[in-house]
C-alpha cells in the first residue's frame, strides 16, 4: 500500500466483506474458538479441529467455525463462543475435543441445552461482565489472523492520523506521553 487512498479502499473492501459475512451469519451461528496462547496451551487446537470436523460430518448448515484471540479468562480455557450475527448466544468453557459432537448436535437440532454442561457458570460470567474491555473490545468479533478484519475495525487509524494531521514534532510529543 502506497497511499492513504489505497488504505481507505482496502478498509472499505474489508468492511463490505465483514458485512456480507455478518449478513450471511444472521441465519446461522458462528462458533468462535479462543486461540490465544492460553487457549492453545489448554487444548484449543484439537477443539477447533474437532468442531470443524463434526460440523462438516453432520452437514450442519449456516454454521461457520472461526477463531479469535484472548477472551480474558485463561483459567476457563479452551473457551468457545457461540454467536448469531454479533450476538453472543452462549459461552462454553473448558471445552474438550470430545465436546465437539454435542456442539454440532446442538446446532443441527437447534437445541442449545445440549451444551449446558459446558456453559459458563454465572459467577464466572458476572466476573467477566464487570470488566471494561479496551484491548479486547473486538474479541470474538474479529479474526486475529485477518488483516482485513483489523482494517475493517479501524486498524491503522493511528497511522492515518500521523500521516495526515500531525507534524513530526507533534508525533514526538505524542510518543513521549
Amino acid at each position: 500500500m502506497k497511499s492513504l487512498e489505497e488504505l481507505l479502499a482496502i478498509k472499505e473492501k474489508a468492511q463490505a466483506q465483514i458485512a456480507a459475512r455478518d449478513a450471511d451469519g444472521q441465519d446461522g451461528i458462528r462458533v468462535v474458538v479462543g486461540m490465544a496462547t492460553c487457549g492453545i496451551a489448554a487444548g484449543a487446537r484439537p477443539v477447533l479441529k474437532a468442531i470443524t470436523d463434526e460440523i462438516a460430518k453432520r452437514n450442519v448448515m449456516h454454521v461457520s467455525v472461526t477463531q479469535t484471540g484472548c477472551i480474558g479468562m485463561c483459567y476457563l480455557e479452551p473457551i468457545v463462543d457461540l454467536y448469531e450475527g454479533k450476538t453472543l448466544l452462549r459461552r462454553l468453557v473448558r471445552v474438550s475435543d470430545q465436546d465437539a459432537e454435542a456442539i454440532a448436535e446442538a446446532y443441527k437440532t437447534g437445541d442449545l441445552s445440549k451444551v449446558d454442561a459446558i456453559s459458563i457458570q454465572s459467577e464466572d460470567e458476572e466476573f467477566l461482565n464487570k470488566q471494561t474491555r479496551i484491548a479486547l473490545r473486538h474479541c470474538g468479533l474479529i479474526d486475529p489472523n485477518s488483516l482485513e478484519d483489523y482494517m475493517a475495525n479501524d486498524g491503522y487509524e493511528g497511522l492515518k492520523k500521523v500521516l495526515t494531521t500531525m507534524t513530526p514534532e507533534q508525533v514526538i510529543e505524542e510518543i513521549k506521553i
